[in-house]
């Protein structure tokens, strides 16, 4: 067969026509970032009468709220998501990187060749997000500066999302060998910041396709999305602190070496 085939996939909820899918979830992404369904809306280059519709049309057809609308005032107005919302996101998003790997698997049982996907297979660098605190801001920004006092670091400081797991752990002398991590999560969202020292980060798709290596450094945040392999290996002596808005649950941690 000449040229490069590739297999190409959607994956939506459906409840008497299509009720959740990639357009959503990117729109609730956005509110999770900005806090304003208006502000998502306008970053996503639609009205705020179509983000407002697309909301109201899955909470119509699955009967759950996802958004908490805020009126405006002194403190503004804004959204937030609710559990249910974010439980369909979690679940979507590891329901669609399943589908993934599987339709990979049959791909390569079929026709052999290597597989270039498109849509929903989504790379490693779309599933990570690394950014650096910085130095400058007021008092109310997430930022990282050192005053005769010592270190200060404002990790978070958002009123809209909430939290409910919290960690902290260190990685010894690489001569120790020492590595935590090596395994994955099919739901759950993380979240880490380097509190001091420097980190390789290893990452791989369930499929050990795609294997990608990130360095870090203290001041740097990550957030990781469900679905993948990750393990960190030390550069020296390292802090890192951990953080998700869903609770740790161990019955979704499921183990898969890395590297």
């Amino acid at each position: 067969m000449g040229g490069t085939m590739q297999v190409a996939f959607k994956v939506w909820l459906d409840n008497n026509g299509k009720v959740f899918g990639e357009g959503v979830l990117e729109l609730l992404e956005e509110v999770e970032k900005t806090g304003s369904l208006h502000r998502a809306a306008m970053d996503l280059g639609m009205s705020y009468r179509t983000a407002w519709s697309m909301a109201r049309k899955v909470e119509k057809r699955l009967g759950v709220a996802i958004l908490n609308r805020r009126a405006g005032g002194l403190a503004g107005g804004g959204s937030q998501i609710t559990q249910e919302g974010r439980n369909l996101m979690e679940r979507y998003r590891a329901m669609n990187q399943e589908f993934g790997a599987i339709i990979q698997q049959l791909y390569r049982k079929h026709f052999g060749n290597p597989i270039t996907s498109q849509e929903t297979t989504p790379t490693l660098r779309s599933k990570i997000t690394v950014d650096t605190l910085p130095s400058e801001g007021g008092h109310d920004d997430e930022r990282r500066f050192v005053s005769p006092k010592g270190e200060m670091a404002q990790i978070l400081n958002r009123p809209y999302e909430p939290y409910y797991h919290l960690a902290y752990w260190d990685l010894d002398t690489p001569s120790s060998g020492q590595e935590r991590g090596h395994h994955y999560h099919a739901k759950k969202v993380e979240y880490f910041y380097i509190l001091t020292g420097k980190v390789d980060f290893i990452l791989e798709t369930l499929d050990k396709t795609e294997r990608l290596v990130i360095s870090l450094e203290a001041g740097q945040r990550i957030t990781l999305q469900p679905g993948v392999a990750h393990a960190f290996r030390s550069k020296g002596y390292a802090q890192v602190v951990e953080y998700s808005p869903a609770a740790y649950d161990p019955t979704d941690t499921y183990p898969q070496p890395v590297g």
